[in-house]
C-alpha cells in the first residue's frame, strides 16, 4: 500500500466534508483546499498504476469498487429525505408515536410518502443518479440525488474512456487517454464547437476538471521515471534532505517541465496547479522512505470513500441541532460524527460487500492474473477506496 496516497485521500475527503459544513476560516474564506481536484489526480494515477489488468477486469473492478456503496447511500438518502428523517435526530421516530395515537393518519402519511418516492419525476432522477447519467434537477443544476455524486459522473466517464483505451492497447492505454483528453481540450478551446458540443458541455458543468485525470496519468509516468533513481540516490540520506529533494523534484516535474513543453509546442493549453504537485510529492516521499504510518490517518484513508458519500447524510441529520457553520465546536463535533459514521460504514458495509463481490467476480482466475495476490503491486492501491 502506498500509505502516503491513502493518507492524502483521507485528508481530501475530510476537506470536502469540512467545506460542506459551510464553516468560514479567518478572513471569511470558504474552501475545500482543492480536495476534489486532488481526488481526480489520484484517480488518474491509480488507473495508470493498475492498467496492467485487461480491460474487462479493469472495468469490473472499478464498478465493484464504486457502484455498491454509492447505490446504497443514494437510496438511503432518498428514503430519509422523503420520510423526513434528515431533519430530526435518528433516535426520535415521531412516526411511531403517530402510529400508536393516530393509525389512520400514519397510514396516509406513509402512502403519500410512497407515492412521492414512486412518482415519474422521482424515479427518473433516481435512475439518472444510479446510472451516472448527468441530468438537470429541479433547481436547474446537473447534480444527482445525492449531491456529492456529481464527481462520480466524471469518474465513471473516465473509467469508460480508460477501459476503451485498454481494449486498444494495454501498454499504451494511459497515454491514449491522456492524448484524448488533451485533444478534446484543444478542440474545445482552440477550434470552438457547435450546438451539440455546447449541450454536452452543459451536462459537464466543469469540463476543465477532466484535465486533472490527465495530470494524474502524467504524474504516474513522472513518478515511475524518478522512483528507482530516488531510491538509489537517497537511500542513506537524512530525512530532512529527502524531504527537500523530493519537494524540489516535484516542483521541477510539475511546474518547470510542463511550462517548458507548453511554451515550445503549444499543445498543452491546460494550467498546472497544486493538486498534481501535492500528489507527486507524496509519491516521491514514499519512494525515499518518508511514509505515513499513523494508523488513524490510514484508517481515515480507508474510509475516505464512505466519508465522501455519507457525510451529507450526517450533516443534514445533525444540522437542526448543531451549528456547524458558525461554531468551531459545532463544526468539530459534526466532522467527528461524520468520520466515525464513515469508519463504521466502511468496515461493516462497504468492505464486506466489495470483498465478497471481488471473490465472486474473480474466483475463476489465479490471484496473480487478476492482480490481487499478496505480493501484487496492484493490490497496494486497487484494494483501497
Amino acid at each position: 500500500m502506498i500509505s502516503n496516497l491513502q493518507a492524502l485521500r483521507g485528508l481530501a475527503a475530510l476537506a470536502v466534508a469540512f467545506y460542506h459544513t459551510s464553516y468560514l476560516l479567518p478572513g471569511g474564506a470558504h474552501t475545500e483546499f482543492e480536495a476534489v481536484l486532488i481526488f481526480f489526480v489520484i484517480s488518474g494515477f491509480i488507473m495508470s498504476y493498475i492498467s496492467r489488468e485487461n480491460a474487462g477486469h479493469f472495468f469490473a473492478n472499478r464498478l465493484i469498487r464504486i457502484v455498491p456503496l454509492y447505490w446504497l447511500a443514494t437510496i438511503f438518502y432518498v428514503v430519509l429525505t422523503h420520510v423526513g428523517l434528515t431533519q430530526i435526530p435518528l433516535v426520535w421516530f415521531p412516526i411511531l408515536d403517530d402510529l400508536l395515537a393516530h393509525p389512520f393518519r400514519s397510514i396516509g402519511f406513509l402512502w403519500g410518502t410512497l407515492q412521492s418516492l414512486t412518482s415519474p419525476g422521482a424515479l427518473k432522477d433516481l435512475a439518472g443518479s444510479l446510472l451516472f447519467i448527468p441530468y438537470k434537477n429541479a433547481e436547474g443544476y446537473f447534480e444527482p440525488v445525492l449531491g456529492v455524486g456529481w464527481t462520480l459522473n466524471y469518474e465513471m466517464f473516465f473509467y469508460c474512456l480508460f477501459a476503451l483505451a485498454l481494449i486498444i492497447s494495454r501498454r499504451w492505454g494511459p497515454l491514449l487517454v491522456a492524448t484524448a483528453l488533451i485533444g478534446s481540450d484543444f478542440v474545445h478551446d482552440r477550434l470552438g464547437c457547435g450546438s451539440g458540443c455546447m449541450a454536452a458541455s452543459d451536462a459537464w458543468p466543469y469540463p476543465n476538471y477532466f484535465a486533472y485525470f490527465m495530470h494524474g496519468i502524467l504524474v504516474y509516468y513522472l513518478w515511475r521515471a524518478c522512483d528507482r533513481t530516488a531510491r538509489l540516490i537517497l537511500a542513506n540520506s537524512g530525512s530532512k534532505l529527502k524531504f527537500w529533494i523530493c519537494l524540489i523534484v516535484a516542483l521541477i516535474c510539475v511546474i518547470a517541465v510542463p511550462l517548458f513543453v507548453a511554451s515550445n509546442i503549444g499543445l498543452l493549453p491546460i494550467s498546472w496547479r497544486a493538486p498534481a504537485g501535492i500528489v507527486l510529492l507524496a509519491l516521491l516521499a514514499h519512494s525515499v522512505g518518508l511514509r505515513c504510518t499513523w494508523r488513524p490517518l490510514i484508517i481515515l484513508g480507508d474510509a475516505s470513500y464512505a466519508l465522501y458519500l455519507t457525510h451529507v447524510i450526517v450533516f443534514e441529520t445533525l444540522g437542526p441541532f448543531i451549528d456547524h457553520a458558525n461554531s468551531s465546536v459545532g463544526m468539530a463535533v459534526t466532522l467527528t460524527a461524520a468520520v466515525l459514521f464513515a469508519v463504521l460504514v466502511h468496515y461493516r458495509i462497504e468492505r464486506p460487500i466489495v470483498q465478497g463481490l471481488r471473490r465472486r467476480a474473480f474466483r475463476t482466475l489465479p490471484s496473480t492474473t487478476v492482480g490481487f495476490g499478496a505480493d501484487s503491486p496492484v493490490r497496494e492501491i486497487a484494494a483501497r477506496p
